[in-house]
């Protein structure tokens, strides 16, 4: 999918291309509260580390990815972009007592091993 990068009259480029990045959903308002953190932190010199990061945290961050995504002005004012992604816990093993009732499980689905029983 294309992104626009065509912002308002007088923005700057680097906070268009951040706008453009950001991952579309519930998150994705305050692009004047956005701006003026931008313009405020004087952010345009840093434009490409902070898309990078955001294009980057979209795809692959834990939070980002299952929708915690921060407003993207809290985003620029805590200088997130400097935060370590987040990753999935690990999963765990099952124990034998989940891997039996799993077992179980499949077993009260699979078909009768002798001919006759109703299936």
């Amino acid at each position: 999918m294309q992104r626009s990068v065509t912002g308002g009259p007088g923005e700057p480029l680097g906070f268009t291309r951040f706008w453009a990045a950001w991952p579309a959903g519930q998150r994705k308002r305050g692009r004047k509260a956005a701006l003026a953190a931008w313009r405020a932190l004087r952010l345009e010199s840093q434009a490409a580390a902070i898309v990078a990061d955001v294009e980057n945290r979209r795809d692959h961050d834990d939070f980002w990815l299952r929708g915690y995504a921060p407003m993207p002005q809290t985003y620029l004012r805590g200088a997130r972009w400097e935060d370590e992604l987040t990753q999935a816990p690990p999963q765990r093993s099952d124990s034998p007592t989940m891997r039996g009732i799993l077992a179980l499980e499949d077993l009260k689905w699979a078909p009768p091993l002798r001919p006759g029983l109703p299936a």
